[in-house]
């Protein structure tokens, strides 16, 4: 199972980095940052092997890069492949219909329907499964709240890979989560949230969890050391993710 840091930063942008976006087998990319199809060029990956967009909520943060995606594919099927390939796009019930159709209407999709392919979209509400192929998705609440507080429709994600049993759970945006843990449990890797959570907390839940190993991400660069120094006093096994970083789990 192969895990690519496509962003690792915090919400605020920073030069050379982007927010928390990840890649699971090349075929699985998980919200698109600020810039989720510029960030697949230049890591070498072509568009039109994704598969499935997963978004944990619908923070700017988190999908302003779906425009870019849904452009750079577009192209790529038009001017590269000459198939018309679809995309598979999955998130929070409450507004994937709208975001999606927001970003196809900054495309002008009307205007240039050589940029149109086919999109499938799932919404998904806490609790529900999904089969991706490879991959088996499972997903429960994320503790998260809007700009102005209010309780924002946000998932934690758990990916299993069918072939191998490795399991990976991603905590999406998320203040301290007690029942993440039993969620993470025996997971290969948790990917936590560094930035709505304390790095101790995301290291409880790892210890809680029992889980082989912890990486932070939506951080900040000058608070990163830090971050996972705090981490580690709670569990040893504590890395930083980093933008470009891949692991095979």
């Amino acid at each position: 199972m192969e895990l690519l840091f496509l962003g690792a930063g915090s919400v605020v942008p920073e030069a050379g980095r982007d927010t928390a976006s990840l890649l699971v087998n090349g075929r699985h990319m998980i919200d698109t940052g600020w810039s989720g199809g510029r960030n697949l060029l230049a890591r070498g990956i072509d568009p039109l092997s994704i598969e499935t967009l997963i978004f944990t909520h619908f923070h700017h943060d988190h999908y302003l890069g779906l425009p870019q995606v849904l452009f750079v594919v577009g192209m790529k099927q038009a001017y590269a492949s000459g198939m018309a390939r679809g995309l598979r796009i999955l998130g929070p019930a409450e507004h994937l219909e709208r975001i999606v159709g927001i970003s196809c209407s900054l495309l002008q999709w009307e205007r240039f329907p050589e940029l149109q392919f086919p999109l499938e979209l799932i919404p998904v509400r806490p609790g529900d499964s999904r089969d991706l192929g490879d991959i088996q998705l499972a997903t429960i609440a994320a503790k998260h709240t809007s700009g102005k507080g209010f309780d924002e429709p946000a998932l934690s994600l758990r990916l299993t890979e069918k072939s191998s049993g490795r399991t990976i759970v991603y905590s999406g945006d998320t203040s301290y989560n007690p029942g993440l843990s039993d969620f993470a449990r025996n997971s290969e890797a948790l990917i936590h949230d560094a930035a709505h959570s304390k790095p101790r907390e995301a290291a409880e839940t790892a210890r809680a969890g029992e889980v082989g190993r912890l990486f932070l991400v939506h951080h900040n660069s000058s608070e990163g050391t830090a971050k996972l120094e705090e981490a580690r006093e709670v569990f040893h096994k504590s890395y930083l993710g980093v933008d470009g970083e891949c692991f095979t789990i």
